[in-house]
């Protein structure tokens, strides 16, 4: 899901599926806001919150799956989590041909726009958002769910400087384990090796994603490079993995801890997101890095950037690789 803020509007002869219905359950589409591989997103008015909300309206075929399985699933996960760093969901809608729920809308800029636009973080700027992300996952977590696809396409950074995590189409319960008829899905770069193999996700393997994307974050790069999913698991065979420090030399030695035991192997990794949180913590914050520290992306040139890559961002966001 994208920002209005970075996405042209669609023409009204350009609409189709949900908005050429001009409602959806009791909502009133307003416009397009993106669409990816496996759906459509729109901004539409929801007359019983009196409020801007936006609907994820998914494509028959798209998947494995039928899609009233995986909207009812994706909303039923995210409507079991309470917490101002998730994304709130609201209401679904599954009928025999399209399938789609209702969720907060999010007027930001996601991580990935933010590293485009601003190159990458500093360890602090990282850690901040890492400790958010961790509190997020905890939730999460403890509300018997594992997101499955933790990457920078999928966190937004809020106009008024909250960090949501977004976008569970990937997200798995104990009772939702997959069949043997399904595929795996998640972004192979921030898969943990073990799942690349065939294990179900779980903690563990949403702790080494998050590691991932605190180790791009700050290097722009991930630990292991592959051109596709067997690459990738061919790299962690052979051990071909980077440490952040390989990139970047001179991060806080809190930091470095920090990554290095979220992208441990599965038997020597961080438990949970607390004993990463517990970590990321002792990250010295400088008094003058606060919420306001991305605001520049806001600013006109910035904010032109963001718009030059905001289809692109979009189907990255959208688009979940499917393994074999």
């Amino acid at each position: 899901m994208m920002s209005p803020a970075f996405v042209r509007p669609v023409r009204a002869s350009q609409t189709s599926g949900a908005s050429a219905q001009k409602t959806w359950a009791h909502l009133r589409i307003v416009e397009r806001i993106g669409e990816g591989a496996f759906g459509e997103v729109y901004r539409a008015f929801d007359p019983r919150r009196g409020g801007d909300v936006a609907l994820k309206v998914l494509r028959p075929g798209v998947s494995s799956e039928p899609p009233q399985v995986r909207v009812i699933r994706e909303s039923r996960n995210l409507g079991r989590v309470q917490h101002p760093n998730v994304v709130a969901v609201y209401g679904a809608r599954a009928s025999v041909r399209r399938a789609g729920f209702w969720m907060e809308l999010i007027r930001g800029t996601t991580l990935t726009q933010l590293l485009r636009a601003l190159g990458p973080f500093t360890a602090e700027q990282a850690a901040i958002i890492g400790c958010d992300l961790c509190r997020a996952l905890a939730a999460v977590h403890d509300a018997g769910v594992v997101h499955g696809d933790v990457k920078a396409q999928n966190v937004m950074r809020e106009e008024g400087g909250r960090v949501v995590l977004m976008d569970f189409g990937s997200s798995r319960c104990p009772e939702q384990n997959r069949t043997g008829l399904e595929r795996l899905t998640g972004t192979p770069a921030y898969l943990a090796p073990e799942v690349l193999s065939g294990t179900e996700p779980c903690i563990a393997s949403d702790v080494y994603s998050l590691g991932v994307l605190l180790f791009h974050l700050v290097t722009g790069d991930y630990p292991v490079q592959g051109g596709s999913a067997d690459e990738i698991r061919r790299a962690h065979a052979s051990r071909s993995v980077r440490r952040v420090t390989d990139l970047h030399g001179g991060l806080p030695d809190a930091f470095v801890r920090a990554v290095d035991g979220a992208l441990s192997p599965a038997d020597s990794r961080y438990r949970n997101t607390d004993d990463l949180l517990a970590v990321l913590r002792q990250v010295r914050i400088s008094s003058s890095i606060d919420g306001s520290m991305f605001d520049s992306v806001f600013e006109p040139s910035a904010a032109m950037a963001a718009a030059e890559t905001a289809k692109a961002s979009l189907l990255e966001q959208t688009h979940t690789f499917s393994l074999a």
